[in-house]
């Protein structure tokens, strides 16, 4: 299905057992972004020395035919250990999507590239 504009939008669905009708409004998805942006960024603040407190692993899900475990709350999960990985987001999650980070043991910056220009959210 394809919206070609903001709108209000109705669809009929019929089958042998009956009919279902589903209305959903069409935003433009930078109003969506902004509403995101808006958030607040809420991370723990540790210091310096202080023990890191992992996110553990919640499941195991199957990606592309791989195994993977992933870590989080859902429906975007972050799978792979440590610094890398990939992100993983449940099919009913239809996004938008942002996904933001930081340091919160001291000084220093989390990127999601390795470009020289600023790269704090995904």
């Amino acid at each position: 299905m394809l919206v070609k504009g903001p709108g209000c939008c109705g669809l009929q669905i019929d089958t042998t057992r009956g009919s279902s009708i589903s209305v959903f409004e069409v935003r433009p998805v930078e109003e969506a972004y902004a509403e995101l942006g808006r958030r607040s960024l809420r991370l723990p603040a540790l210091g310096i020395g202080k023990a890191c407190p992992v996110t553990p692993i919640t499941s195991e899900m199957t990606f592309r035919g791989f195994l993977v475990d992933v870590a989080g709350e859902g429906p975007v999960y972050k799978a792979g250990r440590g610094g890398r990985g990939i992100w993983v987001s449940d099919a009913r999650e239809l996004g938008p999507i942002l996904i933001r980070g930081g340091r919160v043991d001291g000084p220093g910056e989390l990127r999601f590239d390795a470009g020289l220009g600023p790269s704090t959210e995904l």
